[in-house]
């Protein structure tokens, strides 16, 4: 193993073990659990997205291998619910800007 591989880890998506534990994350539906993860992919590590992440919902079903937009806006409300996201702005439907709902 050479010096620049040593101690570097390959790519990860974080979640604590609390939140696994909680009730809420119980709770939640297979698909939820699965979207949270997605959202939770494109944080930053760094931190210099500051916690926000625009995804549409065609963006989150595309990640997550589904055709289906109702289901993927149901999980997302569902993720809203139980508190794991907060959407601080709505859905913009302007043609040039391909940002969907910012959440945190």
């Amino acid at each position: 193993m050479s010096k620049r591989t040593k101690g570097k880890l390959p790519p990860f998506i974080p979640v604590v073990r609390t939140t696994w534990a909680s009730l809420a994350w119980k709770q939640l539906s297979y698909g939820a659990r699965c979207l949270y993860i997605v959202l939770r992919s494109y944080l930053r590590h760094d931190n210099l997205n500051n916690g926000k992440v625009f995804r549409s919902y065609r963006e989150a079903a595309n990640d997550l291998g589904t055709k289906s937009t109702r289901s993927v806006q149901r999980w997302f409300r569902e993720l809203d619910h139980y508190g794991f996201i907060v959407m601080t702005t709505g859905l913009r439907l302007h043609r040039h800007d391909d940002r969907g709902m910012l959440g945190r």
